[in-house]
């Protein structure tokens, strides 16, 4: 390493503040306005080497914008090391480092000492940077391009570019150079080296080494020339390095000289094979003379040992490539690889640990533990470094995710008032992951407290409120939305349905109860009818039972007929009034007869009427079976939507449940109805068999009576001939007293007929009676159904729609 004599001004001073922040006595923590006031140039470097500040002095000599700098990484910077240890070194080796570069800044170039210092500031755990470019105070005891060609080689002579163009030239050198050659300042243009084979094909490979002779037949001297291809680290490029030795031999002193023609030849080949990378290739021994053999041999026993090493490198190299990292480098000890193999084998060592380590804290990354630390111990540099990076990395990582789950949770239970916490740092993405979170418990606690507001007013029966439209929902929010929106239009369509058929069947009850009543009404004077026309009938009963007497008074009177005309005329007399009132009382039945038709044809349009009503009745009972029916179903799709909307869908619920409860014993009313109304059709089909079987007994009987009318009026003929004639009733006695018999038969079966007609009356009474009894029992129902459609009117007066 070069450095200055004497230390300069800005030396001392980067020492002092370094050395300061070595021993601690200066908190450093950040980047603060001393260091930017600081006379030497800083750059602060996080541990990628990525430039994060740079004070105002180095912004003063380079030339660069503090903006540029900021997120430049520092390897883009135009900084050639000269000597020394670089940034890089510092940067693996976590040591103080000092190297002498120069630097092509925008102001210009010039040579600096650069220090770097690795640190870790106070409360963090991830190292930083810090660079200082110290200008010296005496820039010439930095070294030139001469300097380094001497440094290179006692026996440097030309150092040049690998296109020829010359850097640096021997001064004072006895060895003439061709003047085109320095005029056009590339040692190519030299004829010696143009025309030479093996120069025109040499390639840009380190190591590569080129020796061969030139006669220069005009001065008789003979020069070894050497030209190998040289990686210098302080130019970062390859340079071509000529070695050119004047022979001691003249070139005219052939005969003492050794013939070594094929000797050259062969370390030709060997050039040859070596720059094109084949160092299976061997010098033979046979053709050779005695005393080089030896050399010839170690030579081999070298190219052997090279050949071994090169091999294992190239495999360790061929592995690493196809990124698979080799435990070590399986090579001989001896060689000239030998130092780089173990410096390689060391790496390979460190990084294999490095490699542990990232699998390892991958795996439990992987498994989600973000609360792992990678392991630092066994490491150094920048593998520490980056460790160290990745160990801060998750911390930064695992906080934000902490408070995100602890959030989400608070989510998940409904808790949609929760945020994220200010106080953590959301770096990159996690600051939008933060807003997402924020706004999705803004959102869901609008949409919540919305439902809430639709759900309470549901809750206390009114089913006209709606969602908000302003209020925009998304996703499975829109389907809970339309849902909650269409529960409330149907069942207030519903309610609607219900307390409209609740009003008809209200009315069609008050319908049903009149009509009802009219029929009673008229049953009642059906069974008056009844009742009459029996009475009259025990009437004609009586009369025909008289008539009977008086037929056995004239059938014993005939005996003394003839002694007593006078007596047969008067009772021929009695006989005639009285057929005239039987002639009168059987016109009286019949009349009597044919109200009780008329009475029953009343009953039977009027029981004709009630089955109309009734099949009204039905078809209303139908609509209402619909509706709750319809209230049933859309009771259960309410409740399966309640359950979808869990806790906060229980108020509508219980509602739910409740119109289907409602909807049940409607539906249960209306079967009962249904079943009484077949009842009713029962009863009423029975009333109308029962009322046609009365009409067609009063239509016999009526025939019946006719008959006896036509009878007691051919009686009232045959008692006045009777009358007439009774002065001759003495030749005649024993035709009347067969023509009474005739009659007194005749009257038996009139009283016969009579007796039936009492026992129909009385059998159509009681039929008028089962009437009235069943229609106070439909009566009764319908009055069941009116309570009822007023309990289902005022189950839904509460309801608004």
């Amino acid at each position: 390493m070069i450095h200055n004599s004497v230390v300069s001004r800005q030396g001392a001073a980067a020492d002092s503040f370094i050395q300061h922040i070595s021993q601690g006595s200066y908190a450093f923590s950040c980047w603060d306005d001393s260091i930017d006031a600081f006379p030497v140039p800083v750059l602060l470097c996080d541990h990628t080497l990525t430039i994060s500040h740079a004070n105002e002095a180095f912004l003063s000599i380079s030339g660069f914008q503090n903006e540029t700098m900021k997120g430049m990484h520092f390897k883009n910077l135009p900084v050639s090391l000269l000597s020394g240890e670089s940034v890089w070194d510092a940067a693996l080796s976590g040591r103080i480092t000092s190297g002498i570069a120069e630097v092509v800044f925008p102001t210009g170039a010039g040579f600096y000492e650069v220090r770097a210092l690795p640190t870790v500031p106070e409360g963090q755990s991830v190292p930083v940077m810090l660079v200082f470019f110290i200008k010296p105070d005496n820039p010439p005891d930095f070294p030139s391009y001469d300097t380094i060609r001497r440094s290179l080689s006692e026996s440097c002579e030309i150092l040049a570019e690998m296109d020829g163009t010359i850097l640096s030239i021997s001064s004072g050198s006895s060895i003439p150079i061709p003047a085109d050659v320095l005029l056009n300042n590339n040692i190519l243009k030299w004829d010696a080296l143009s025309e030479h084979p093996a120069i025109l094909g040499i390639h840009n490979h380190p190591g590569t080494e080129i020796r061969f002779i030139h006669e220069n037949t005009v001065l008789e001297v003979a020069y070894l020339i050497t030209v190998r291809v040289c990686e210098v680290v302080l130019l970062k490029r390859s340079v071509l390095f000529l070695t050119i030795t004047e022979l001691i031999s003249p070139v005219n002193d052939k005969a003492d000289t050794p013939d070594n023609s094929a000797l050259s030849s062969a370390l030709e080949q060997l050039a040859s094979a070596i720059s094109a990378g084949n160092f299976s290739y061997r010098m033979e021994i046979e053709s050779c003379p005695e005393d080089l053999k030896p050399g010839i041999q170690a030579v081999n026993t070298m190219m052997e040992q090279v050949q071994l090493q090169f091999q294992a490198l190239t495999d360790g190299i061929s592995q690493m490539n196809s990124g698979w990292i080799p435990l070590s480098i399986s090579a001989p000890e001896e060689g000239p690889f030998t130092g780089i193999i173990q410096d390689l084998n060391g790496a390979l060592d460190s990084l294999q640990l490095m490699i542990a380590t990232v699998e390892s804290f991958t795996m439990s990354v992987m498994e989600g533990n973000l609360t792992v630390k990678g392991e630092t111990s066994g490491l150094s540099g920048y593998y520490q470094a980056m460790i160290a990076g990745m160990n801060q990395m998750l911390v930064r990582l695992n906080t934000p995710l902490l408070e995100m789950k602890r959030v989400a949770k608070a989510f998940a239970a409904c808790e949609f008032s929760s945020r994220m916490d200010e106080k953590i740092a959301y770096p990159g993405d996690f600051a939008s992951m933060k807003e997402s979170m924020d706004s999705i418990g803004i959102w869901c606690s609008a949409v919540v407290g919305e439902i809430d507001r639709v759900s309470s007013r549901y809750a206390s029966g009114d089913f006209t409120a709606h969602m908000s439209s302003k209020l925009e929902v998304t996703g499975d929010f829109t389907t809970i939305r339309s849902s909650l929106d269409n529960i409330g239009v149907q069942v207030s369509e519903s309610i609607t349905v219900l307390r409209n058929a609740a009003d008809v069947l209200t009315e069609e009850s008050d319908g049903i109860k009149r009509e009802i009543a009219a029929v009673s009404g008229q049953a009642e004077t059906l069974a008056c009818y009844t009742s009459a026309v029996s009475e009259r009938a025990v009437s004609v009963q009586d009369e025909v039972r008289q008539m009977v007497m008086s037929a056995d008074t004239a059938m014993q009177a005939l005996c003394g007929m003839n002694e007593k005309v006078q007596e047969v005329a008067q009772t021929s007399a009695r006989t005639h009034e009285m057929s005239s009132q039987g002639v009168v009382l059987a016109t009286q039945s019949r009349e009597g007869i044919d109200a009780i038709s008329d009475a029953a044809g009343s009953v039977d349009s009027g029981i004709s009427r009630i089955h109309e009503e009734l099949i009204s009745i039905e078809k209303i009972i139908k609509v209402v079976t619909d509706i709750a029916n319809q209230t049933n179903l859309l009771a259960i799709n309410a409740a399966i939507e309640a359950a979808h909307a869990g806790s906060y869908g229980r108020g509508f619920a219980v509602v739910a449940s409740e119109v289907k409860h409602l909807a049940v014993q409607s539906k249960e009313s209306t079967t009962s109805i249904s079943q009484t109304l077949a009842a009713l059709h029962d009863a009423f089909r029975e009333v109308r068999d029962k009322v046609s079987q009365v009409q067609g007994e009063i239509e016999s009987r009526s025939h019946a009576i006719c008959e006896m009318v036509h009878l007691f009026e051919k009686m009232a003929g045959e008692v006045e001939v009777i009358a007439t004639m009774s002065r001759e009733t003495g030749i005649l006695s024993h035709e009347q007293e067969s023509r009474i018999r005739d009659l007194n038969e005749r009257a038996r079966r009139i009283g016969d007929l009579m007796v039936e007609t009492a026992r129909d009356a009385g059998s159509s009474a009681e039929a008028c009676a089962s009437s009235c009894r069943s229609i106070e029992q439909i009566s009764g129902h319908i009055e069941a159904v009116a309570r009822y459609a007023e309990e289902i009117h005022g189950g839904i007066s509460g309801f608004t729609v």
